[in-house]
């Protein structure tokens, strides 16, 4: 049954070609084997099933997908015909598999048509804006079920710094800091991006608290900026919070945490001083 299919036991055919090659070797001539294996393989032509996601833009109702076997089908006839039912229409294979694809409103139409010239199997009729809907509302389910009260907004420079305000509940952490200070628009877009109903804004800069402040007035969502002065100040803010708590409460618990934390820091200065 196998060589009927074009279809070798992969161990078997290598111990064959082992063999072939030392009775090749010790009559001195080429072997054939793989050729004929090939040959056989290609008189039997196989039909590629694939997986077709085309359902977005299609101005038809039903995306239909069958096999046929046929030893009359003319493909070039059979695509001629499918293009004056709908959209993406598709036809491969050879005589006699065949496998069909076709966006249209009269499925009915289209099976009749191939059942005329062959068998049909595999029929699957796809109702694709029923199913457009169903994955619209699952989709705004999903994003709606991972919807917190509280989301966090934090400026820091530098993967650690970015990792540890992540790792503490931050849902972005905008790249910024001293003489990298982030627009306003920079802020914006990060709260817009934040799935909560409401936003605390961490700057963790001095000068980046106006444009914070401004984005706050900005947004769509509730928001408010704890004015945090440094990252320390912001890891201390966010050990404070409680998301059962209002905006309100947590601003102010989150301020007063920060406002506690004393920091300096140690650096290279911009130019040498003169002696």
């Amino acid at each position: 049954v196998l060589k009927e299919h074009g279809v070798v036991d992969a161990g078997g055919f290598g111990l064959a070609i082992i063999f072939d090659a030392f009775t090749a070797a010790l009559l001195g001539r080429a072997g054939t084997m793989v050729d004929e294996l090939s040959f056989g393989r290609a008189s039997h032509p196989k039909v590629e099933i694939e997986q077709v996601n085309d359902w977005e833009g299609s101005q038809y109702r039903y995306c239909n997908e069958f096999l046929v076997d046929s030893d009359t089908l003319d493909r070039e006839e059979a695509l001629n015909f499918l293009s004056t039912m709908g959209d993406c229409e598709l036809c491969v294979g050879d005589v006699p598999k065949f496998k069909v694809h076709v966006h249209s409103d009269h499925p009915d139409q289209v099976l009749a048509y191939f059942l005329e010239r062959g068998q049909v199997s595999e029929v699957f009729i796809h109702n694709m804006q029923m199913q457009s809907v169903e994955r619209t509302e699952k989709l705004a389910a999903e994003e709606e079920a991972q919807r917190k009260p509280l989301g966090f907004v934090a400026v820091a420079a530098g993967e650690g710094n970015a990792a540890i305000l992540k790792s503490l509940g931050v849902d972005v952490v905008v790249s910024g800091g001293q003489t990298m200070n982030p627009s306003t628009k920079d802020l914006l877009d990060a709260i817009g991006s934040v799935n909560a109903d409401a936003v605390i804004v961490l700057p963790n800069n001095s000068n980046i608290i106006m444009a914070a402040n401004s984005a706050a007035e900005l947004a769509e969502v509730s928001c408010a900026v704890v004015p945090t002065k440094s990252v320390p100040q912001a890891f201390s803010a966010l050990f404070s919070v409680d998301q059962d708590a209002s905006l309100e409460t947590n601003v102010e618990e989150m301020a007063e945490a920060a406002a506690a934390v004393k920091t300096g820091e140690v650096t290279w200065a911009t130019r040498d001083s003169k002696d």
